[in-house]
């Protein structure tokens, strides 16, 4: 979303200043990782902190399910490539069946509907209160996170679960361990939109009972993996470790 001159200020900016970030972040007692995937990247790149890097997932927002009304699916990434939006409009060019997009995180001037060949289409808003947000929810059954990088935890995918939707989401980042064991989640290789676009139609055509219950499924799967109380319990024993 950025211009060339932005662009180009935010690298250089990210280049001069990298060597003495990572002397501070080597000069640290502990760094906190919230998924393997980001303990694996961070590693990767400084060795050196392989005995400081510990892991502990996010805690978990407190959210209860909402009444699914539509037949809608929904994306909350705005207009981002990184989030993978030109991965889904690509993949609805290939769905066969009409399917409704409720996106949201758009420029309020911009807002609108794309509408495909096939009779999809896009409808666009821009960032909405939780009451709004909430109401769009209620419309969809399946939250869509195409992202092309590697989120370390993402909340998205979190809070759709939560809120008794499925979710379609690409392999990237801390997502893939994040899902491990929900059946109602359903994965492909960043970018492949093709594939996208099979999952979307593969979703659509579920009945309403079986969405239902694949979310609940979900649901007590997450709830189960993710422990806010463990989690808290993980965090002050490095703040004891570091500590002494």
């Amino acid at each position: 979303g950025k211009n060339f001159l932005e662009t180009m200020g935010s690298t250089l900016l990210n280049s001069a200043t990298w060597r003495y970030l990572r002397k501070l972040v080597e000069l640290s007692d502990s760094v906190i990782c919230v998924s393997k995937a980001q303990r694996d990247i961070i590693i990767a790149h400084m060795p050196s902190l392989t005995r400081k890097c510990y892991l502990i997932y996010n805690p978990l927002p407190e959210l209860s399910e909402i009444e699914i009304n539509g037949r809608d699916m929904g994306y909350f990434g705005g207009p981002s490539p990184l989030k993978g939006f030109n991965v889904l409009c690509s993949a609805l060019r290939y769905v066969k069946n009409k399917v409704t997009i409720h996106a949201t995180g758009f420029d309020p001037s911009k807002q609108g509907l794309i509408q495909f060949s096939n009779k999809s289409r896009i409808l666009f808003y821009e960032r909405l209160p939780q009451s709004l947000y909430e109401q769009i929810h209620k419309e969809t059954h399946t939250v869509l996170v195409p992202s092309i990088w590697a989120e370390p935890f993402g909340y998205v995918v979190a809070e759709a679960i939560l809120q008794g939707r499925l979710v379609i989401a690409s392999k990237v980042g801390g997502v893939p361990e994040q899902v491990n064991g929900c059946p109602g989640v359903f994965s492909f290789e960043s970018g492949d939109y093709r594939h996208l676009a099979e999952l979307i139609e593969y979703v659509n055509d579920l009945s309403v009972e079986t969405i239902r219950d694949l979310a609940a499924k979900n649901r007590e799967v997450f709830l189960k993996r993710f422990d806010n109380k463990k989690v808290e319990q993980e965090l002050m024993s490095v703040l004891d470790v570091v500590g002494h």
